[in-house]
């Protein structure tokens, strides 16, 4: 009798499972390579010793956590750059839902008149990519793109195919979450 009691309440705490669910508007954010969590504080994608806890191809997927957190939870663009989304997020028991549209924000380049080449999304006031202290937020392979960033200021260098020097084509671009910044 005592046996039957115990795993009567035994049963359900092991049955907890912390499960995730993305979402965002439909066509709000770029395509996605994968949504990517890690150990809070480690690594990234694409980083040296990068060990991904769990990872899933799209936002349709659910995600298994293993235990309860902090996780660090990046989302990887297909083309560009991953973006830590959350850092140190730790779930609930059962079901979560993270809606990425309250994280992140969408810089949309029309590229209209630019050459074609890669699209470079920096800090507001960096110098560009002839200087050392350049720093790349976000990278789109084409000059027609849209490219997820965190909320904050930028600008957009085009840096030409042809070879020809990098140039900044917008500066002062303010991002918010869950809005796209139009640039053209």
């Amino acid at each position: 009798m005592r046996i039957a009691f115990l795993l009567l309440f035994a049963v359900p705490a092991f049955a907890a499972e912390n499960t995730v669910r993305f979402t965002s508007p439909m066509y709000f954010l770029p395509p996605a390579k994968a949504i990517v969590f890690t150990k809070a504080g480690d690594p990234g994608p694409g980083a040296a010793k990068h060990s991904a806890i769990v990872s899933v191809a799209s936002l349709k997927d659910e995600a298994k956590l293993p235990g309860d957190g902090p996780y660090d939870l990046w989302f990887v663009p297909k083309d560009g750059k991953p973006i830590r989304a959350i850092a140190a997020w730790k779930p609930k028991d059962g079901a979560n839902e993270i809606k990425l549209n309250d994280r992140l924000g969408v810089i949309s380049f029309r590229g209209e008149g630019q050459p074609r080449g890669t699209l470079l999304v920096t800090p507001e006031g960096d110098d560009g990519p002839e200087t050392k202290k350049h720093l790349v937020i976000q990278t789109a392979g084409d000059t027609r793109a849209e490219l997820a960033v965190l909320p904050g200021d930028y600008a957009v260098w085009v840096v030409p195919a042809n070879g020809a020097r990098a140039r900044r084509v917008a500066d002062k671009v303010r991002v918010l979450v869950g809005k796209t910044a139009t640039v053209e």
